[in-house]
């Protein structure tokens, strides 16, 4: 109240804030809190802060009166509302009724102070495979306790430089994706095959997005001009103690603001990675097909060399069609990526059944294309 009052928000009589400003000025170094207070709330609407998911598992983490305070700072944040078939129209679904990544309680929101000053909040959980790696991510989280559905950090981010709002797709009882709904344009956000997440399109490491560092902003020894027109994400590259770092398919440690980056480009440059239902068909039919050359094929050749580089053709072919489907954003069965199952059904057949669990019994799209490539892989080995 004090600094509203004295950043001329409010009115005062002449001379009873006498000496304040100076005094705010001399001792704003000891409170970083109340210097990041003030500068969100003259981003006010222009700014989305993040906020952590946690399970219910994670109660007892935190005081009821604390899980009440996060309740109540993320209800505004929440959707609860789906849009209806004739437009401007919506209607009320019990969340626990729309199929999404339903595993989360609440949200460990920021200090009250920090929270209540406007803009919007986005969780910035991390869906991760068996095998750790990030590829995907939920634009969607639907929490238990405060009942709603909250979107991630990269759409709210997404939301604020396109000046639209956040409307979810509900299809035949299914949540489908996310539409972006701005003046005269809207930008769609699809699920994986009617799955509450959405790959991740990576265009490469985190080098490959402009980084600045904060001292840099601090001693104001960079050019604004680099940031004009740009929406920015404010994170943690330290890696180590910060706990901030994901295994993404290009980096074995990658700072997490980098995933948020790579999806919010995914959004803003509408370039997403796809993977049809009926591909799985097709790639079933290119396995069986596959094998029944190789079993009309091997018996013929003498020569192990010629079996080895007709095998090794195959292959090659496979992992060239994968690469160019992958170049046009379709997510395609890859038999590199099975090698070590292939060798192991047990330990293939372990994996599928946690990826069924990760996604709360809905079948994740990309698992028809593994387990299909690792039953090629498989082929190619007993052929030989």
């Amino acid at each position: 109240e004090l600094l509203s009052r004295v950043d001329g928000a409010g009115a005062a009589p002449e001379g009873a804030w006498a000496g304040v400003r100076e005094e705010l000025a001399k001792r704003a170094g000891l409170s970083p809190d109340l210097a990041l207070e003030v500068a969100l709330k003259k981003g006010g609407a222009r700014v989305a802060q993040g906020v952590i998911l946690y399970q219910e598992a994670d109660l007892k983490d935190f005081s009821a009166e604390k899980v009440a305070e996060h309740a109540a700072l993320i209800e505004p944040h929440l959707i609860r509302k789906l849009p209806g078939k004739t437009p401007g129209s919506f209607f009320e679904v019990p969340i626990d009724q729309i199929p999404s990544w339903s595993e989360n309680y609440a949200a460990q929101t920021p200090l009250p102070a920090l929270a209540r000053t406007g803009g919007r909040m986005g969780h910035f959980g991390a869906v991760f495979d068996v095998d750790g790696t990030m590829r995907r991510t939920a634009p969607l989280a639907a929490l238990k306790g405060p009942r709603g559905l909250l979107p991630s950090l990269a759409v709210q981010v997404a939301a604020i430089t396109l000046n639209a709002e956040v409307v979810q797709v509900f299809e035949e009882g299914m949540l489908t994706g996310v539409t972006l709904e701005g003046k005269g344009r809207s930008f769609k956000i699809p699920f994986q095959n009617n799955e509450p997440f959405t790959p991740i399109n990576y265009q490469g490491p985190g080098e490959r997005f402009p980084t600045l560092s904060l001292r840099d902003v601090i001693e104001g020894t960079f050019d604004p001009a680099q940031l004009k027109g740009k929406a920015v994400l404010v994170g943690v590259t330290l890696m180590g103690s910060s706990g901030d770092q994901r295994v993404t398919p290009f980096k074995q440690n990658e700072p997490g603001v980098y995933t948020h980056a790579a999806f919010l480009s995914n959004i803003l440059s509408e370039s997403f990675l796809s993977r049809p239902a009926g591909l799985v068909l097709i790639e079933a039919l290119a396995m069986v097909l596959l094998a029944l050359v190789l079993a009309r094929a091997i018996p013929r050749l003498d020569s192990f060399l010629y079996k080895g580089t007709l095998i090794a053709g195959m292959a090659a072919a496979w992992l060239a069609v994968d690469q160019a489907l992958f170049a046009s954003g379709v997510v395609y069965g890859l038999a590199a990526d099975a090698k070590t199952r292939a060798l192991d059904p047990e330990e293939a057949e372990t994996q599928a059944a946690a990826f069924r669990d990760q996604a709360n019994g809905l079948t994740w799209g990309w698992i028809g294309g593994s387990v299909l490539s690792a039953g090629l892989a498989a082929t190619l080995v007993v052929t030989w």
